[in-house]
């Protein structure tokens, strides 16, 4: 009799399991689906531009209605909330939390929209037809002027306007800065990306892409999007990798250590050591794919000098500064010269 009670409690527990167990899968599915709301708010006609304040609302520039249309985050939306130039197709904040507008029409100007909504309708006058705006980190504004130029315009925080700041490919169309101040710039009609350092010195076909390239995005690697509308492909371009940082050491012993440092842009990396007072490295181990590197087998009391190499597929980058390293004497410490004699770290002195 208990037996059988035993296994009528375990077909119990195997029927619950065998209940319970889709539920979970079936819950577990629910949890990663997605949620569309194909019509979240109603805007002005033509919607082309979106732009997030610090606040977390969203304004839409309404191309076909010349209007500006605001959205809540709880998605109260004021249909016309600014009325600004023809055909707005590019909107931009500064670090004051203005709006800027670029209005396409042939005229070719900037409206300026305070954070309480003040506008002054034109602001400034660009090239024909602006299409894009990026801020630099000094607060200037630039403008790619598409209407079949080949320009950049430049807008201090002042509104003081260098219409001309840098000539480009053809029909410039979409902007983005690097970390490192430089701005890049797609040109639609020639299929090209422009570069333009933070001097101004312009390389004009700095790489050339797919058909009709209308926008550019980094990702947190430093790497560069371009989506190519016309024919219908992303491409992507891969940076060298950036200087690594100085290695660093720890774990230090009389015969081993652990040199560290970061590699940005970098897939891997090479390592170069010397040893002596006085050396040159040289490379010692390449294709590292960690940020560290354990060097055994060393010599005690000796200096050990290294520096670090980027690498990713586009090749290798430029040198980290060198660094160096003392091993130890022996278990008890390294040999540190003093006015009067030697001593021991950990104090024994040696006359």
């Amino acid at each position: 009799m208990p037996r059988t009670k035993g296994r009528n409690a375990r077909k119990l527990l195997f029927t619950i399991a065998l209940l319970i167990f889709p539920i979970i899968l079936f819950v577990g599915g629910l949890a990663y689906a997605n949620t569309v709301i194909l019509t979240w708010a109603t805007v002005g006609t033509t919607p082309s531009a979106l732009a997030f304040d610090s606040s977390g609302n969203l304004y839409v520039a309404n191309a076909g209605s010349g209007t500006i249309s605001k959205i809540t985050s709880g998605g109260g939306v004021t249909l016309a909330w600014a009325t600004v130039g023809t055909s707005p197709v590019a909107l931009a904040f500064d670090s004051s939390g203005n709006l800027y507008v670029a209005n396409s029409g042939s005229t070719g100007t900037i409206s300026k929209i305070t954070s309480g909504g003040s506008v002054t309708l034109t602001w400034a006058s660009v090239g024909p037809y602006p299409n894009a705006l990026a801020f630099d980190s000094s607060g200037n504004l630039y403008v790619a002027n598409a209407g079949g130029g080949t320009t950049i315009s430049k807008i201090t925080p002042g509104g003081s306007v260098t219409l001309t700041w840098a000539t480009v490919g053809s029909n410039p169309y979409a902007l983005a800065f690097d970390s490192s101040g430089n701005l890049y710039v797609a040109n639609y009609s020639s299929g090209t990306i422009s570069k333009i350092t933070s001097g101004g010195s312009v390389t004009l076909t700095w790489a050339t892409i797919g058909t009709t390239p209308v926008a550019l995005a980094f990702d947190s690697s430093g790497n560069l999007y371009v989506t190519n509308r016309g024919s219908d492909t992303v491409s992507k371009i891969i940076f060298p990798p950036g200087a690594p940082g100085r290695p660093t050491f720890s774990s230090v012993t009389s015969t081993s250590l652990t040199v560290s440092w970061t590699a940005p842009n970098a897939t891997s990396s090479n390592l170069y050591r010397c040893s002596g007072a006085s050396c040159t490295p040289t490379l010692y181990q390449s294709g590292i794919t960690s940020t560290s590197y354990n060097d055994t087998g060393l010599t005690p009391n000796t200096w050990y000098t290294y520096y670090i190499v980027g690498a990713n597929s586009s090749g290798t980058g430029p040198a980290s500064a060198s660094n160096w390293t003392l091993t130890y004497l022996n278990t008890f410490g390294r040999i540190i010269r003093l006015r009067g004699g030697l001593r021991l770290r950990g104090g024994v002195r040696l006359e």
